[in-house]
């Protein structure tokens, strides 16, 4: 940053158009300083104040800049205070000035985010008219690896730094390589300790250093892997568009001035497929940026949940599954029948990986602990049976529905919680919805008996305990809604007969509707006999997953299946992604044929943009006009 020393700037707002006077050091930032990651503190702080302005006007919040600035002023102050006696009481992660928090903006992300909020306020404005955004789907930039590295800093932050890495390393295929000196004429990522936590927000510079601040207070390798996941491109989680279906964002807990921390997500992030993951790294926590420490700004849809959000202790399954479709998607060049909603490792293309609690080259056992757990599988019936476990450990225990979805009565479980935060070190955690890949409610505190009941569980439910205190245990106790559901399996080995079997065989065909989610390959078809029910489909969008079905012959038919596209606007191989009569759609090739014989197809996903030229305007409805191009992030 340079240093030249002045005190204020005047500076146009372009909405409510008014002249105003800015004072940079009540947001908080250092002496001396005139730019922040390069941007002119005048303009920078100007886009804050009008993307607080935004938020105020579209949730009906009286809009007063001089509350905003005296916010600022008081975060500063308690900052200073926090510093004076040696302790972090404001939290790293929350810094006053810097956007969310600990995001480095570019100077192009400002402006993206800023006329991203402008449209928003345009549209509510206007409801009758709809405002069209050409940066919709501009892939992001992403790093070349390994990425380079320099450590800028004498305080022995670099250990905690590559604890941070290796949480990334070992579960994909992202690499670091580190520097003495930084590299001439290239990207690298530059380890800095000062002040708070902070990252650059993707690849920002590609000839030069993007910062990564690892000051006091920032804590465990997870919250520098938090960073480093803002680095890699991931954005907070709770600012995803899909948010209002999973958070309530409580506004008048909201510390004034701080409102713009909880934007949306501008429109140019995709997700990759990825849900919603409640116990991400990316995630606030519930009290974030509060009027008054202690308050809940952050409120999940499902009560359950309360104390997942904020995890700052380890990378997520789905934190890890979205820079590997990010960065290593094309690794693997087969994908493997994995179960439990687990992938193909792009470390290892011969097994999957699985999410917590599973494990086997196809994630389909439970995974084994060194703590002595005792029983590991449980079958639910329609009576009440029990699990539990008492002390220090980790154990995951499996419990079966067949069938049936499964209702639980959580009696009791690990007590020890700081008020208002995630559970940490000692928890209880439930995963009892459809996808056994997200992370589950964790409970911890004062114990309450909790109920799911079945209408709201799966047929599948994974426990997971953990916990690093002797005197901490849980209960659950557990049924199915009714009497298990006779299936047929598809036999290890073909039955044995004393006269050869006859099938008809036909020529596989295609049937490709708008209408239905399921396009169907029929590849062995065996009149007079009963087939199976088709199994779960392996994935919720895109085509990207299959399903089977098998008959006593051992004859086996498979199908894709969710042909919708995914969120982000992406289909997977064979299916391209088409814009026909104003809708996205993913259409398949008739001449591709049906899915392998395992259920399985190669993934290749084909992301799409608009061609150049296109981007920036709107089709007509009924145009009929296929735009395909491959979309790459980069």
């Amino acid at each position: 940053m340079h240093t030249a020393r002045f005190c204020c700037i005047v500076f146009f707002l372009g909405f409510s158009d008014v002249i105003s006077v800015v004072d940079y050091k009540d947001w908080g930032l250092p002496d001396n300083e005139t730019d922040v990651n390069g941007i002119p503190v005048g303009k920078y702080f100007t886009a804050l104040e009008r993307l607080n302005e935004i938020f105020q006007l579209l949730n009906g919040i009286k809009t007063n800049n001089s509350e905003t600035r005296r916010a600022h002023s008081d975060a500063r102050r308690d900052e200073s205070i926090a510093n004076d006696r040696s302790e972090v009481q404001v939290p790293p992660m929350f810094s006053p000035y810097l956007f969310q928090g600990d995001i480095l903006l570019s100077e192009e992300q400002l402006d993206e985010i800023t006329s991203h909020a402008e449209r928003r306020l345009a549209e509510k404005l206007s409801p009758g008219k709809k405002s069209f955004n050409p940066l919709l789907e501009r892939p992001r930039r992403r790093w070349m690896m390994p990425i380079p590295y320099v450590f800028y800093s004498g305080d022995g932050g670099l250990n905690m730094a590559r604890r941070a890495m290796k949480m990334w390393t070992d579960a994909t295929c992202v690499r670091f390589e580190y520097y003495r000196y930084p590299p001439q004429r290239s990207a690298y990522l530059k380890f800095e300790a000062s002040s708070g936590c902070s990252a650059a927000w993707g690849l920002q510079n590609i000839y030069g250093p993007n910062n990564i601040n690892i000051g006091q207070g920032c804590g465990t390798a997870a919250v520098v892997a938090h960073e480093l996941g803002h680095t890699l491109g991931l954005y907070h989680t709770q600012s995803r568009a899909d948010r209002d279906n999973y958070v309530f964002i409580n506004k008048n807990n909201i510390k004034y001035g701080y409102y713009y921390n909880f934007e949306y997500a501008p429109e140019p992030t995709v997700t990759l497929g990825v849900p919603y993951d409640y116990g991400s790294v990316m995630h606030y926590e519930a009290s974030s940026f509060p009027s008054y420490p202690g308050l809940t700004t952050i409120v999940t849809s499902d009560p359950r949940y309360q104390t997942t959000i904020g995890n700052r202790q380890e990378l997520s399954f789905y934190d890890i599954k979205i820079i590997n479709l990010a960065y290593c998607n094309d690794s693997c060049s087969t994908r493997l029948p994995c179960q439990n909603y687990g992938y193909t490792d792009p470390l290892n293309c011969f097994t999957c990986r699985c999410p917590t609690g599973f494990a086997g080259t196809l994630c389909e056992v439970v995974e084994k602990t060194e703590t002595q757990c005792g029983q590991h599988e449980f079958d639910a019936s329609e009576e009440y049976k029990s699990v539990s476990f008492s002390g220090t450990g980790n154990c995951n225990f499996l419990i079966k529905g067949h069938g049936r979805k499964v209702e639980l009565v959580i009696e009791s479980y690990p007590s020890y919680q700081i008020y208002n935060q995630a559970c940490k070190y000692s928890y209880l955690e439930v995963k009892y919805k459809q996808d056994l890949g997200l992370t589950g409610a964790r409970f911890c505190g004062r114990n309450r008996v909790q109920t799911i009941p079945s209408s709201q569980s799966s047929d599948t439910v994974m426990l997971i305990y953990k916990s690093n205190q002797g005197y901490t245990q849980f209960r659950v106790k557990f049924r199915s809604d009714g009497p298990k559901q006779a299936t047929t399996q598809k036999p290890s080995t073909p039955p044995t007969t004393n006269a050869p079997v006859t099938t008809s065989e036909t020529t596989s065909t295609s049937t490709l509707t708008t209408t239905n989610t399921t396009t169907t390959f029929t590849t062995t078809t065996s009149p007079k006999e009963t087939w199976s029910q088709w199994s779960p489909c392996s994935y919720y969008c895109g085509g990207c997953g299959t399903r089977q079905r098998y008959n006593p012959q051992g004859n086996v038919e498979s199908e894709y299946c969710n042909t919708s596209p995914c969120p982000g606007a992406y289909c997977c191989s064979p299916f391209r992604l088409s814009f026909i009569y104003g809708k996205y759609r993913c259409l398949k090739p008739f001449n591709s044929g049906p899915p392998p014989r395992d259920g399985q197809s190669k993934i290749e996903s084909n992301f799409v943009k608009f061609i150049n030229g296109v981007d920036d305007k709107v089709l007509d409805e009924g145009s009929g006009t296929d735009l395909e191009a491959e979309y790459t992030l980069q």
